[in-house]
């Protein structure tokens, strides 16, 4: 598996599949989870060369003080311009979920490659606002902010919370599952607060005002996690001309729980 080496202190990795492709996917998958996410994506985009990247301090990347204090979606997205340069990549599309997307609106703000599509699953693009009362209360309350990530170390706990992002469970290969509690369940406390302080705190639609590229928001009908309606708003508001899609029966995962309908989405925004 390759792996970028950034400042000789924090390594990123990452796979490709069809190297060959003409065309470039950059694959980001949102918090708590890995690349793997995506492990479904070349069978339904096999004409395009995917690029997936574990984000810093999850999958296999490592972490560094350097995206603490609020830095990580910045100090993020100036990492993986730096993956783009070292693998000489000129132009490029993004399919993003969750704080991924953030990071998306991020990177094309400051990179020199140029992004044709912008793919926002599940992204709360208004930062803390965006999410669903629920996660602001639990989420962002200082006061129950440091108990709620020692608990998130527990499996049982971990476990529900993947649980409870789905909407039909069973509809969801059993490995795929396995795979988030497990990714999740790996990743240190410490990381999961920094991503989760930089992430609420950034606003992403405001990096996007000005982008060129084509922009799709995609989620699930019944995600749990943000106000779906709220994103659509304010995109519209923004004057931002983004395409939303919803997906029916689904919630914050669609790409795992309704992939045909979320990939065939996918390819018709990738090939239009």
């Amino acid at each position: 598996m390759p792996v970028y080496h950034y400042n000789n202190h924090l390594d990123l990795f990452y796979d490709v599949v069809n190297p060959s492709a003409e065309r470039t996917l950059i694959c980001l998958h949102g918090w708590g989870t890995s690349r793997h996410l995506w492990k479904r994506v070349e069978r339904y985009l096999n004409d395009w060369r995917i690029i997936k990247i574990d984000l810093p301090g999850m999958g296999q990347s490592s972490y560094h003080s350097d995206l603490a204090s609020g830095k990580y979606i910045s100090k993020t997205a100036e990492i993986i311009d730096g993956l783009l340069s070292h693998l000489d990549i000129e132009e490029a599309s993004i399919l993003s979920h969750s704080i991924g997307g953030i990071v998306a609106a991020q990177l094309q703000s400051i990179s020199s490659v140029r992004m044709n599509h912008l793919v926002f699953e599940s992204t709360p693009l208004l930062g803390g606002k965006g999410l669903s009362f629920k996660i602001r209360l639990f989420g962002m309350n200082r006061l129950i902010r440091t108990p709620l990530y020692m608990a998130l170390r527990i499996p049982r706990v971990t476990r529900k919370l993947i649980y409870n992002t789905f909407e039909k469970i069973d509809s969801v290969p059993r490995e795929i599952v396995e795979q988030l509690i497990h990714d999740f369940g790996v990743v240190d406390a410490n990381v999961l607060y920094q991503s989760w302080k930089s992430s609420v705190a950034t606003i992403a639609i405001d990096k996007l005002r000005q982008c060129h590229s084509r922009m799709l928001y995609i989620t699930g009908e019944n995600n749990l996690t943000l106000d779906r309606k709220a994103m659509a708003r304010a995109l519209t508001d923004k004057g931002i001309p983004a395409k939303v899609s919803i997906i029916p029966d689904a919630r914050h995962y669609p790409q795992l729980e309704k992939p045909l309908d979320y990939y065939r989405e996918i390819k018709t925004f990738l090939d239009a």
